[in-house]
């Protein structure tokens, strides 16, 4: 959730993120950077800087290593810079300098995506080397990186561990991409177009559509700016047992969520309809994630306010927990 240069909220809030196992998420203000467990909600750091503020803050899993980008009326560092910065030591061993200012950063345990207005930059966290590729996703555990391939609708799957291969060129949508999203062992790819009404999962390897989701809402409320897939996500046809409520007049496909030994997620054949819905009170912008309980999703929002929903396959849901983590300020620049 980027807000850009200022917040309407009061609260310095610039950008919030989840890290790579939705465990925590990471915000950038006006004066520093917060990090906070997610389930229970808890902060467990906190940097503030009397010289300027941050656009753009990435976790590498729970580990020490950030990923700074100066933003705000007063940034810290150049926006076109990447400082890694390490918590332990309150250093920064690496920067990372661009000829146009970065928009965001990705980090695996190897390597940097960086990834400005019309290009992107893959680094070794070794060398420092940079090599050019198209806007580009990481995944946590494998080689590979999904990014939009140059053509409208087209995602392209390159293999940065075997340069010789040839990308994978995925037809995902008409329209043009609005976002996409992984699985965190890159085995499945989620995408969404500006138009919003269909979410496709494609298998990574093949590059096959796996699973088309079809998002309920009224015309001209379609656009997706986030795609949240469940971790450890698996797709499969539902036995009838398990079968959810359906909507009179809907495909009567079935649709639940299955995340490895407890939860599930919505399932595909040929084209599944949302079952359950959440309403954020005040409607400010917002990111969400799975939470860690059975059925449960975290949502962080803008004005400062965390949520807990759980919900069951009936399409029933309930509001657990809501709490403020970020406190108004009396500098909103």
């Amino acid at each position: 959730m980027n807000l850009g240069s200022t917040n309407p909220y009061g609260n310095g809030l610039l950008y919030a993120g989840f890290n790579q196992d939705q465990g925590c998420f990471a915000c950038a203000t006006t004066t520093g950077f917060r990090i906070y467990n997610c389930d229970p909600l808890k902060e467990k750091e906190r940097q503030d800087f009397d010289n300027g503020g941050l656009s753009y803050v990435e976790m590498l899993f729970r580990c020490n290593y950030l990923a700074l980008v100066g933003g705000g009326a007063k940034p810290l560092y150049p926006t076109n810079k990447v400082i890694v910065w390490d918590d332990l030591k309150k250093t920064t061993p690496i920067c990372l300098e661009f000829n146009a200012p970065v928009l965001a950063v990705r980090l695996r345990r190897d390597r940097i995506v960086v990834v400005l207005a019309r290009s992107s930059c893959t680094c070794s966290r070794r060398t420092r080397t940079r090599r050019g590729c198209a806007c580009s996703v990481p995944t946590a555990t494998t080689p590979s990186w999904r990014s939009p391939a140059g053509k409208t609708g087209h995602v392209q799957l390159v293999d940065l561990a075997n340069t010789e291969k040839s990308p994978l060129d995925i037809v995902a949508h008409e329209a043009n991409l609005s976002c996409i999203a992984l699985n965190l062992q890159g085995t499945r790819l989620a995408t969404a177009s500006e138009k919003g009404t269909l979410i496709r999962v494609f298998n990574t390897t093949s590059g096959q559509k796996v699973a088309e989701l079809r998002r309920g809402g009224p015309p001209g409320d379609h656009l997706l700016h986030q795609l949240q897939p469940r971790l450890d996500v698996s797709l499969r046809v539902l036995r009838p047992r398990h079968r959810p409520h359906l909507r009179p007049g809907r495909p009567q496909a079935e649709q639940a969520v299955d995340a490895g030994q407890r939860h599930l997620l919505a399932q595909v054949l040929p084209s599944t309809w949302s079952f359950c819905k959440f309403t954020v009170p005040n409607g400010p912008p917002c990111i969400c994630a799975f939470g860690a309980d059975s059925n449960s999703v975290i949502v962080i929002c803008a004005d400062g306010c965390y949520y807990k929903f759980v919900y069951n396959l009936k399409g029933e849901c309930v509001r657990e927990q809501c709490a403020q983590f970020l406190e108004m300020t009396d500098d909103n620049s």
